[in-house]
């Protein structure tokens, strides 16, 4: 399928469209699908945000100049379970209030739902599963300025998957600066391979910390 995605890209790559930014976990909150923040980030936002919580993309404002799509983003396509615990289920006064509602998990419990033993206030819901190639086959993307994920340690999974699908793909389509979770949710040795690759694609790390930032290189 990566084939077809890329055959199609390649024939029609004087008319996809060039994107200030793709945000997958968008979230409910400080988010580059709020316009007024996304330009002040990324200077114009023409974007696609990507939220598996579909109750967060309700709460996000409507602007004509970006797309909402509820899905999970992973390293297949289909469906996948969602393991979330909505908002109602949380109490106001709890420690972990605003915490608990960004931490979902595809098919498994989020760390942090076992470590604040809520697992009995977890709802498993059914979600579209996509891949990363996908999405941008299936809305006709070209250049993508800013490339952000905060997928709760599912980042690297997404990463591997994308690689495989840029490899030998004009540069035009390498995003210009990628930023993906680099937390205690992932194994530092899955984040070491993932900078790796991106080296091989001639990306340079600008960033490591919570988050790991990297800038495609100028070609000279």
């Amino acid at each position: 399928m990566k084939k077809q995605y890329k055959q199609y890209l390649i024939n029609n790559i004087d008319w996809l469209h060039d994107l200030s930014f793709i945000e997958i976990g968008t979230c409910n909150h400080t988010t580059l699908c709020d316009s007024d923040y996304s330009n002040n980030i990324v200077g114009h936002n023409l974007g696609i945000g990507v939220e598996i919580v579909a109750d967060y993309l309700e709460e996000l404002p409507t602007w004509s100049n970006i797309r909402k799509i509820n899905a999970a983003v992973t390293d297949h396509s289909g469906e996948v379970i969602m393991y979330h615990v909505p908002k109602d289920r949380i109490k106001p006064s709890a420690s972990y209030y605003r915490q608990l509602q960004g931490c979902n998990s595809i098919n498994t419990y989020h760390p942090n739902h076992l470590k604040w033993g809520v697992k009995d206030l977890v709802k498993k819901t059914p979600v579209r599963a996509m891949t990363l190639p996908e999405l941008i086959y299936e809305n006709n993307v070209r250049g993508i300025q800013f490339l952000k994920m905060d997928l709760e340690g599912h980042d690297h999974v997404v990463m591997r998957n994308y690689h495989e699908f840029l490899t030998d793909m004009p540069v035009v389509f390498h995003p210009k600066r990628i930023q993906f979770e680099s937390n205690t949710h992932t194994d530092k040795i899955n984040i070491d391979i993932v900078i790796e690759m991106y080296q091989q694609l001639n990306y340079q790390v600008m960033r490591r910390d919570h988050d790991v930032v990297i800038d495609l290189r100028n070609e000279s």
